[in-house]
């Protein structure tokens, strides 16, 4: 008896049994640090009535789809829809499925389908809906705790913590009456996640370990791979890395272990984050290669749009902005030819924030705005609050700080409303800096010092760097120029164990400025120069700009007044032509 094919498997199973066919990993994603990266949590929902199948190539369903001609209307559609899915085309399996739920409402797999194809494309909203409807038919208690989990997920993306907590309790319910244990294993996962977004963590922990055991004594070494993984994406998200990193570990050797590349990428891509925001940042960019080789290996280019997004991150902040600029357009390119809106979304967000830096104005604007339009139509209010941040930052430097401190508050509030404590401590970064535009050096130290306690409770080197350099430059407003000098000299330590160039040498402008009275004249000119020749190297404009200020003032001051009105001028008229409205102001006011 001759064996199928893949394809004629797909077909088979799909005229058999709708619930047994393929069922694709989804990514979630989280910002940390000043680049936003991007992490890997598997979302497949496991564990249901029936197995699912797990097709690698995609070619096998496209042959699928040659095969479906000897399906019934029905069959063509639901093996389309698996297609388009696994195809990640979300608005054809979206429109596939909705007219399967149209035409055969009794069926409400349909509608489950059609929900989680609508999360997938974010679309949350109409996701939730949809599973509405859903939920007024009369469902088998499987079904039934799988529309809950479904819930729990579009819920997620929302921001919707509490109402995802209300769903996964219903769906751990229902799978604990039917000992449906990996669904159970789902549901506690969710849970996990609600509660530690909602800051209970002693709560979570207990049914993060609960999932984990439930895989475990199954007997299911994939299932428990995931399970960890997704346990530690949700301390990760959380900002608890000293819990995250070894269950990230134990995630990767159980994947290697199994020969299960996905998942293996996953838990590498996880690691090299944890890396990255540790100050490993040439570990970090060793582990995301070996991530970029084993998703060329098997074809996954949503993997290498991730991993490749957060390359450029890391480009970028090492002062390599050619590689990081490369590696974003990378990202952007694919991401747009898979589908995937959320990786796109992250990458135009940080290339708004990169081109910023690089001395593109105008490129900045169009990323961010193209970054928002995205983020807005999938109703993630973290990842919106995000690219507020950055907005923030365009309209600081165009010089409107108005619209740039109501962005920055617009987005604070989102971040404290959803408890995301770390992407809150860089807001109150970034409001710190727009207070010191405004010469409020109360406000902006509060702001900092805000800061600073979360980051060093987070042991986040890079942040506590940022904090610090802004409190320097604080101290120096106020007159203190020995803490100024202390400051800046920490912040120095600190930014070169996490890899971060920008900070780095911004510390150093603010301590030249502050030992600039008790240093000669040439040795602070001398300096300051030489910052600025390596901030042009690095492609950090905003930073060249910043040394060139500090140069025509420490000129100035020191006796060589044709000499700094001239550098001042030069840089009013420089950063003016390229859109730096705020820094044209400052060497005007100076010159």
């Amino acid at each position: 008896m001759e064996k199928g094919t893949a394809a004629e498997g797909i077909i088979e199973k799909a005229a058999a049994n709708k619930s047994t066919l393929i069922n694709m990993a989804t990514h979630g994603h989280s910002g940390i640090k000043r680049w936003l990266l991007g992490s890997v949590a598997e979302k497949v929902l496991r564990g249901a009535t029936n197995p699912l199948l797990l097709i690698k190539a995609t070619e096998e369903a496209k042959k699928a789809m040659d095969l479906s001609a000897k399906l019934s209307p029905e069959g063509k559609g639901l093996v389309a829809g698996r297609y388009y899915e696994m195809t990640r085309d979300w608005d054809k399996a979206t429109q596939q499925y909705a007219q399967l739920w149209t035409l055969y409402g009794d069926d409400p797999e349909y509608g489950l389908l059609l929900a989680k194809s609508q999360a997938s494309g974010g679309k949350a909203q109409a996701a939730l809906t949809t599973l509405q409807q859903v939920k007024q038919r009369a469902l088998a208690p499987g079904l039934a705790a799988r529309v809950e989990l479904a819930t729990a997920d579009a819920q997620v993306s929302l921001g919707n913590h509490q109402e995802q907590l209300t769903a996964a309790n219903s769906a751990a319910e229902k799978a604990q009456a039917l000992r449906a244990n990996l669904i159970l294993a789902r549901a506690r996962i969710q849970q996990c996640w609600a509660l530690l977004n909602l800051g209970q963590a002693d709560k979570a922990k207990p049914l993060c370990g609960e999932a984990r055991t439930l895989n475990q004594n199954a007997g299911d070494q994939l299932g428990l791979a995931r399970a960890t993984n997704d346990v530690a994406y949700g301390y990760w998200r959380n900002g608890d890395n000293a819990t995250a990193k070894p269950l990230f570990e134990q995630a990767l050797s159980i994947s290697q272990a199994i020969g299960d590349k996905s998942d293996e990428a996953g838990a590498q891509l996880n690691l090299a984050n944890i890396e990255y925001q540790s100050g490993e940042v040439q570990k970090a960019i060793e582990s995301y290669k070996r991530v970029i080789s084993i998703a060329q290996e098997r074809g996954d280019k949503n993997a290498i749009g991730m991993a490749e997004q957060n390359l450029g991150a890391i480009y970028y902040t090492i002062g390599d902005a050619k590689n990081g600029a490369e590696m974003y357009r990378r990202t952007i390119a694919i991401t747009r030819e898979t589908g995937d809106k959320e990786t796109e979304a992250r990458a135009l967000n940080n290339f708004c924030a990169a081109s910023l830096q690089s001395g593109e104005v105008q490129q900045a604007q169009e990323s961010c705005q193209a970054s928002l339009k995205i983020r807005k139509e999938m109703a993630d209010k973290a990842d919106v609050a995000r690219t507020l941040a950055n907005q923030g930052d365009v309209l600081r430097a165009r010089g409107n700080l108005p619209e740039a401190k109501q962005s920055y508050e617009q987005a604070l509030a989102i971040q404290d409303d959803l408890k995301q404590k770390s992407d809150a401590a860089y807001l109150r970064i970034s409001l710190a800096t727009l207070a010191i535009d405004e010469n409020r050096a109360g406000d902006a130290k509060k702001f900092a010092e805000t800061a600073l306690t979360e980051l060093i409770a987070e042991k986040d080197p890079d942040g506590e760097a940022g904090a610090r350099a802004v409190l320097a430059q604080v101290a120096l407003l106020q007159g203190d120029r020995n803490g100024s000098a202390t400051q800046s000299q920490e912040a120095q330590k600190l930014a070169i164990k996490a890899g971060d160039k920008i900070v780095e040498l911004e510390a150093q402008i603010t301590e030249v400025r502050a030992n600039s009275p008790n240093s000669s004249p040439a040795q602070s000119e001398a300096k300051l120069k030489a910052i600025q020749q390596e901030a042009k190297k690095g492609g950090f404009a905003q930073v060249a700009f910043e040394a060139r200020l500090a140069l025509g003032e420490v000129q100035t001051r020191n006796g060589k007044a044709v000499e700094g009105k001239a550098t001042l001028r030069a840089l009013a008229q420089e950063a003016k032509s390229k859109g730096f409205e705020l820094m044209a102001r400052k060497a005007q006011n100076g010159n």
